[in-house]
């Protein structure tokens, strides 16, 4: 297929161009720092979203267009509008105008864009909305965004959970405030977590191309299970232990002396109202046939190792 991917040098887009690629997919990637990807059969677009002219004319030869470009860190409410929502409108605006016959547009939002739950039960698609960031509301507002084109274009929309992988540098800096027992984590209201590792969410959103789903319709991705904080601790440490075996040739006693300050023990002291952010994924696994590959601890696993590898986390790291 000729696909038209957004945000392709980011974190998710990365692994999804590479997906993409040994699918033989043709690609177009509109992004504003490219990688250095050699493939003949891909081409990049050094634009921003409303920068509509720069790419506007290779959309009337697109079959997918993927949708992953946001911002997602600002000091600035009005940044977030203008990439997040107007951005956001902007393609879709080019994409009706172009009149190609598009198989799927698929837009990945984020839970951020529901809000926690605060009574310790599952986010589902059907739960009304009340996202507390400022990411988060404007995430909501560019699914609302979608949404109102899902009559003359085949819309959908993707919910992931916590996304973590190789790559992944935002999750990096968390592991180490995690590691190092920081005073922002310790100080939490986070009570349960669902994570998705980036090879799901690919293949989630590879399901939204082959199967029949309504336009404009909505599915939360993640791993179905949930983790308390607690459980995340005491899951990170068990990898740097077992990681740290393979790097130190130590008395396993030792190593776990040295090693005993990685994670805090003791729970993270609550601020705030507290916030439950586990994902029930039955319409996904239902309508969609998603069945998540990667466990937390494989996933954690494999991450931290590629963060070691890289020089950019140390086994020997303490608090």
């Amino acid at each position: 297929m000729n696909v038209f991917v957004t945000g392709g040098s980011g974190f998710v887009g990365d692994h999804l161009v590479e997906r993409l690629l040994q699918r033989g997919d043709r690609l177009w990637c509109l992004t504003r720092k490219p990688r250095e990807r050699l493939a003949a059969s891909i081409e990049w677009i050094v634009a921003d979203l409303l920068d509509v002219g720069s790419y506007e004319s290779v959309l009337n030869k697109i079959d997918v267009v993927i949708h992953l470009a946001g911002l997602l860190s600002t000091r600035r409410r009005e940044h977030y509008q203008r990439v997040n929502v107007e951005g956001t409108r902007a393609l879709l605006d080019a994409c009706r105008r172009a009149g190609a016959p598009l198989r799927r547009f698929v837009h990945i939002s984020s839970i951020a864009a529901m809000g926690a739950r605060d009574d310790n039960t599952l986010l589902r698609e059907s739960d009304p909305c009340a996202p507390r960031s400022e990411y988060g509301k404007s995430k909501l507002l560019a699914e609302q965004v979608v949404s109102e084109f899902a009559s003359s274009l085949p819309v959908v929309v993707l919910r992931p959970s916590l996304v973590y992988g190789t790559g992944d540098i935002r999750s990096l800096q968390y592991l180490r405030s995690l590691l190092g027992a920081s005073t922002a984590t310790q100080l939490s209201a986070i009570q349960t977590v669902s994570f998705c590792h980036v090879s799901d969410v690919i293949e989630c959103c590879l399901l939204c191309l082959e199967r029949q789903v309504a336009s404009g319709d909505l599915f939360i991705v993640s791993n179905p299970d949930v983790y308390t904080m607690d459980r995340v601790r005491r899951t990170l440490r068990q990898v740097m232990l077992a990681l740290a075996r393979e790097r130190v040739r130590i008395a396993e006693p030792a190593l776990r002396c040295l090693l005993g300050r990685l994670l805090p023990r003791r729970a993270p002291r609550q601020v705030g109202k507290p916030e439950y952010w586990g994902c029930d994924i039955g319409k996904a696994t239902s309508e969609l046939g998603f069945r998540p590959g990667v466990s937390f601890r494989r996933g954690a696993e494999s991450t931290v190792r590629w963060y070691l590898d890289q020089g950019l986390l140390d086994t020997t790291m303490v608090g």
